[in-house]
């Protein structure tokens, strides 16, 4: 059945990633978990399904809720008393494209692990990697709406200037782990064109390519959407602070992560805390704080760690246990940004650094030690080199050797040598960590906010450490209460309206609030208790 077009608007510009970007593809023949999504060029896209439905997701409740605006994205059909479609259903007037990055865009991949409560490692089965698409990657966009009438404030009109506003505006959350920092892009280089398709003239004009263009009065806006509290946290460390990844191919065992940003068609590196990683730090520490009020240690099962306690999985979510049918998984209302360092790492000294050559082979003891010597000497060179381009940055490298020490010999136990390149900071070198709390998302939102404060409060008084070794002096971090920064929410009800504009340190001088918490804490437990898990 065929529908009447009078107009078509079509908003075209540029996606730009701010952050990593993950959409999942399954790909055997690739050799990571989660492949980012290609399309049949092999070029890293956003698919249009994806963008679609965030975008919907993401638009105010006003436009969702706009009995006009919502049918304009189509509708199912409903179910007659037989059982089958009435006949009720139509179409999308909404259509938007892939979006489509360069061909010669170059993925990461990020290595993902869980903590295991218990031991401190890894969870068995939870270690995983990803591709990622690095920030400032571009993408191709465009959607269309087509509109059935010819007035000035139609509600096709009305709708795309609500999405113009938001893309341009705040941006969306595209992809997988979301929550952990990774999907958000903002549309750049905005065009709005309108193409007449009622008219002989117009129809010529449009296949002509000769638009009728509209001037859009989006702008972008940094501050959080409604009923969502941001919370900005600046940090120092106090001693060498990375996320670790192994250095193959190189006379160093360790060295800090880092991921790519593209800056004026021109790829930097920056060291990088991933909000993964952040992220897993926070919900630790407040499981760690409920489980010792309630004086109950943590499961044994790795999942069963991660449930039992409802204000946690409100704040933090929890995973699907494919092992329980019953145990589905939930989006919490916490997401975390990655943090990354201000300053650029030059990348011809880093590339030196990642390609030194390990010692070549030998054919006797000593002159396996000669070649070692030379390569750890070569190793240093480009390690002073990179220094060097580094003056005045307040940011150095310093290669350290650690060794295990065997317990029967006292000394060095064998193949348990290793060098890590650790970054040693003495100025404002690291972004703030920022994260975001969807309050709408909390089923308990007075023990949720005393939960946040007394982490933020450990974390001020140096309880919470980041990154790699933090059990052997590495990880530590100073934060004041008085600059950790609240923001919003607008319209939200007690206690966090009373969090605006306020740090840390007012907060918890703040002693109404502080008798409004403590009357629900600590938290009920469930019925069944979480170590029964």
């Amino acid at each position: 059945m065929s529908r009447t077009v009078a107009r078509r608007w079509e908003l075209t510009g540029e996606l730009v990633a701010e952050s990593p970007v993950h959409v999942g593809n399954i790909d055997d023949a690739i050799k990571t978990d989660l492949r980012q999504a290609r399309d049949g060029l092999d070029r890293p896209v956003l698919p249009g399904t994806a963008l679609a439905g965030v975008i919907r997701h993401s638009l105010p409740e006003s436009v969702r809720g706009d009995k006009v605006l919502n049918p304009l994205w189509g509708r199912l059909s409903k179910k007659n008393p037989r059982g089958a479609d009435d006949g009720t259903g139509e179409g999308s007037w909404v259509c938007v494209d892939d979006a489509v990055a360069p061909p010669d865009t170059i993925p990461e991949r990020r290595d993902t692990a869980s903590i295991d409560r218990i031991t401190g490692g890894p969870a068995q089965g939870h270690l995983f990697t990803r591709e990622i698409l690095p920030a400032g990657t571009k993408f191709e966009f465009r959607l269309t709406v087509d509109d059935k009438e010819t007035s000035e404030d139609s509600p096709a009109r009305r709708l795309v200037d609500e999405i113009a506003e938001l893309l341009v505006g705040r941006g969306v959350e595209v992809g997988g782990a979301t929550s952990r920092g990774l999907g958000r892009v903002r549309l750049t280089h905005t065009k709005l064109r309108l193409a007449t398709l009622n008219t002989r003239l117009g129809m010529i004009a449009t296949l002509r390519g000769d638009y009728a263009n509209e001037d859009l009065s989006a702008e972008k806006t940094t501050t959080p959407p409604a009923g969502v509290v941001r919370i900005t946290i600046p940090w120092r460390p106090l001693g060498p602070v990375m996320v670790a990844e192994s250095a193959e191919g190189t006379t160093l065992q360790v060295i800090p992560k880092t991921t790519a940003k593209y800056e004026h068609k021109t790829e930097q590196r920056y060291l990088v805390i991933p909000a993964s990683s952040i992220k897993g730090v926070f919900r630790s520490h407040t499981e760690r704080i409920v489980r010792t009020v309630w004086q109950e240690r943590a499961p044994d099962r790795f999942l069963a760690q991660m449930r039992g306690i409802p204000v946690v999985e409100s704040l933090f979510g929890t995973a699907a246990d494919r092992a329980r049918d019953r145990d589905r998984g939930r989006r919490g209302a916490v997401t975390v940004r990655e943090c990354s360092s201000k300053v650029p790492l030059p990348a011809r000294q880093w590339q030196a650094i990642l390609t030194a050559d390990l010692p070549e082979s030998a054919t006797t003891s000593e002159d396996r030690v000669d070649k070692d010597r030379l390569a750890r000497r070569r190793t240093q060179q480009r390690i002073d080199e990179l220094n060097a381009s580094l003056s005045g940055k307040d940011l150095r490298f310093v290669a350290n050797t650690h060794v295990a020490v065997d317990r029967w010999t006292g000394g060095a136990a064998e193949g348990l040598l290793f060098s890590v390149l650790e970054p040693q900071v003495t100025g404002d070198v690291w972004e703030p960590i920022v994260f975001d709390i969807n309050v709408g998302r909390l089923d308990q939102a007075d023990e949720a906010l005393t939960l946040i404060l007394l982490l933020l409060r450990d974390l001020c008084d140096g309880w919470i450490g980041f990154g790699a070794e933090i059990t052997r002096g590495m990880g530590a971090v100073r934060v004041r209460a008085k600059d950790i920064k609240f923001e919003g929410p607008a319209g939200a009800t007690r206690p966090w309206s009373s969090v605006h504009g306020r740090n840390l340190a007012e907060l918890l001088d703040d002693h109404d609030l502080a008798e409004t918490l403590l009357a629900s804490w600590p938290p009920a437990q469930e019925e069944n208790g979480s170590a029964a898990s």
